[in-house]
């Protein structure tokens, strides 16, 4: 279960579940996996659909953090 894994690893991070599939609507899920890079002014950066490599991950992330 998430929340056992958020604890079991002391995230802090806020984590958000879309029960009611409007997030997935709203941003045009239409594959999982499926990751998006939002800024810290909720603005899409960048998505990726399918899995992601961990270089690709670091460096979409490094992006969003400049």
């Amino acid at each position: 279960d998430a929340q056992a894994i958020l604890t079991e690893n002391s995230y802090t991070f806020p984590v958000y579940y879309d029960t009611n599939s409007e997030c997935a609507y709203g941003y045009g899920v239409t594959a999982i996996p499926m990751t998006f890079f939002i800024d810290k002014n909720g603005n899409l950066v960048s998505g990726k659909t399918g899995m992601i490599s961990e270089a690709d991950l670091e460096r979409r992330i490094l992006t969003i953090l400049d």
